[in-house]
């Protein structure tokens, strides 16, 4: 589960810069959604940069808004006792899960909350963790917040349209969507996880009621699919988890997804390819000793994986969350927006098939 956060860039400095200027497409994703699907050509996205001058105030507004993260400690959430607490052994990708859970966790204390997510925090009380490890503070947490929103609100607008559908929630972690979203028996909802993540969900999180199941496996593996009738319109949520495929994998399982169902949506947050370059300056990736590796630059290049694929909604991380923020954190994020690559560092993504 990767923790896309507001702000979270490498000094760049330490970045090659170039005078070549980027491409951008504007497109219409849709019959009634106009949106901004910007792609870039063969060249990567460190490869645009702007000139030194520009690099150099970048640079400068993006210390600047490091320096406006207010530390929350892990401590202040009041642990359970601790032979009820989890002990926690995941390591990589999976342990990633914890900076995500924890930044909700943080967001339910804020006084303007976006998820209110109790679950969360509750969790987070009964894990026997150092969350001090994921770098995740105050301000990153509006990003996990968002990130997480803007999934949920574009699944309840689907199942709001197909009362009797399948939910995908593929690499769920600890993640509360499907007690959030609290949908009618009339969904199917699937929870798809390594097999020791689903046991340490089941020890954390409440069960949701209605139609709700749980699946122990790779989401890459073929064989869970199978076992999920097509009967019905299909989502598919996943948040955290493109970055971590490659691209190969990120193609099949988009395949096999919407070559399975008959008609549906992808729900998915993504890193630029500039975003994969630069992963070692978000804290909980390098410090499990995760790797990035798939960067989406261009949303409609995906559409070529299947016959009636369309991106018809894409949001990028430095628009997201802004009312959320300092005048001075705003004013930092337009500055970094302004730089070709940084403006789709991370984006979230609604395709159609």
């Amino acid at each position: 589960m990767s923790v896309w956060v507001i702000g979270a860039v490498a000094p760049l400095r330490e970045i090659t810069t170039s005078t070549r200027p980027s491409t951008a497409v504007s497109r219409t994703c849709g019959e009634n959604d106009t949106v901004n699907c910007r792609g870039r050509g063969a060249a990567g996205a460190a490869d645009a940069l702007s000139p030194p001058a520009a690099t150099t105030a970048a640079t400068a507004a993006t210390i600047s808004l490091f320096r406006t993260f207010i530390p929350d400690s892990p401590h202040s959430f009041g642990y359970a006792a601790m032979v009820d607490r989890e002990k926690i052994t995941l390591t990589g990708a999976q342990e990633t899960m914890l900076a995500t859970l924890y930044g909700r966790a943080l967001d339910s204390r804020l006084p303007a909350s976006i998820l209110h997510d109790d679950e969360a925090a509750r969790a987070v009380k009964r894990i026997d963790y150092d969350f001090r490890k994921t770098g995740i503070k105050r301000t990153s947490a509006v990003g996990v917040a968002v990130r997480a929103k803007t999934l949920d609100d574009w699944a309840a607008a689907f199942l709001a349209r197909n009362q009797e559908a399948t939910v995908l929630h593929l690499a769920c972690g600890l993640d509360t969507r499907a007690q959030r979203l609290s949908p009618p028996a009339s969904v199917r909802w699937v929870d798809v996880d390594f097999p020791e993540v689903i046991e340490l969900r089941e020890r954390l999180l409440p069960s949701p009621a209605g139609d709700y199941r749980m699946v122990r496996s790779s989401v890459t593996s073929d064989e869970w699919l199978q076992e999920i009738p097509a009967d019905r319109p299909t989502v598919a949520v996943f948040e955290g988890l493109s970055m971590y495929l490659t691209k190969d994998d990120g193609k099949r399982l988009i395949q096999r997804i919407t070559e399975r169902f008959r008609g549906g949506e992808l729900l998915f947050d993504c890193y630029g390819t500039l975003g994969v370059r630069l992963q070692k300056w978000v804290p909980a990736v390098r410090r499990t000793g995760a790797s990035l590796h798939w960067g989406i630059d261009d949303p409609t290049e995906l559409e070529a994986w299947h016959d009636g694929l369309k991106c018809r909604e894409s949001r990028n991380s430095m628009e997201l969350g802004l009312d959320q923020m300092s005048a001075l954190g705003r004013l930092n994020m337009k500055m970094l927006a302004g730089i070709p690559g940084f403006r789709t560092i991370g984006q979230i993504l609604r395709y159609e098939f």
